[in-house]
C-alpha cells in the first residue's frame, strides 16, 4: 500500500492512501512512500496510554495546559468523551463530541 509523506517542522507524518487528510500549518508534501504497513494505529496508541495509566481526554488535556490553553467547560465534557472511547466506539465518540461544539 502506497502512502503520502508529510513533513513539517514538527516532524514527518505518514497517510494511507484514499485516506482524507488535511495538511497542518507549515506542513508539505514531500513524497509517496511504499512502506507504510510499519505505522502505529489509533488503537495502538489508546492501548498504551491506557497500560501506562494514562487516557486519551486526559493526554490532550496535559498537552493543551502546557500550551496554555484554559480548560473550559465543553473541554472538560470532551475530555471525559476521549476517556471512554475505547467503550463507546469511535462512531458513538464522535457524535458525543460534536454535540459538545
Amino acid at each position: 500500500m502506497a502512502c503520502i509523506k508529510l513533513h513539517s517542522e514538527w516532524g514527518d507524518r505518514i497517510i494511507p492512501e484514499n485516506t482524507p487528510y488535511r495538511l497542518l500549518r507549515g506542513e508539505q508534501i514531500v513524497g509517496v512512500t511504499w512502506d507504510c504497513g510499519n505505522q502505529v494505529t489509533q488503537d495502538e496508541v489508546d492501548a498504551e496510554l491506557e497500560r501506562e495509566g494514562l487516557k486519551l481526554g486526559d493526554a490532550i488535556a496535559w498537552v493543551t495546559k502546557k500550551f496554555g490553553i484554559q480548560q473550559c467547560a465543553p473541554c472538560k465534557a470532551r475530555q471525559e468523551i476521549l476517556n471512554h472511547a475505547r467503550k463507546l466506539g469511535w462512531s458513538e465518540t464522535f457524535r458525543q463530541l460534536k454535540e459538545t461544539l
